[in-house]
C-alpha cells in the first residue's frame, strides 16, 4: 500500500492505483477547503471497488462532515459502493453505498 499527502490528507489505496489516487485528490478539490482540513486520510480498497475510508483528525469532527465527505466522492467520482468514516468522534460511522444508476 502506498500514496502521497495532497492538502495535508493522506491518500492511499490498497496497491496503488493512479486512477483511485487521482480520484481521491478530486474528493479532497470537492470538499470546502475548512472541511478537508478536518481530515487526516482518505483510503480507497482496490480489491472493493470504490470503497472508501475516511480517518478524521482528532476532535475536529462536526455533524455535516459526513454528508460533506459523501457529497464530496459523489461530485468527485460519480458515487460509491459505501464509506467508512474512522476518528475519535465518529468512530465505526457507515454511509451507505451510492450509486447513480441504482436510483429512478
Amino acid at each position: 500500500m502506498s500514496g502521497f499527502t495532497y492538502k495535508g490528507v493522506r491518500l492511499e489505496s490498497r496497491w496503488a492505483v493512479l486512477r483511485e489516487l487521482e480520484n481521491m485528490k478530486r474528493i479532497v478539490e470537492a470538499m470546502p477547503e475548512l472541511m478537508s482540513r478536518r481530515l487526516e486520510t482518505i483510503w480507497c480498497d482496490t480489491k472493493d471497488g470504490a470503497t472508501y475510508t475516511v480517518t478524521v483528525k482528532d476532535r475536529l469532527w462536526v455533524p455535516d462532515l459526513k454528508w460533506m465527505i459523501s457529497d464530496a466522492i459523489v461530485d468527485a467520482v460519480g458515487g460509491h459502493t459505501g464509506i467508512y468514516i474512522a476518528g475519535d468522534e465518529p468512530s465505526g460511522m457507515d454511509v451507505d453505498p451510492y450509486r447513480p444508476g441504482d436510483y429512478a
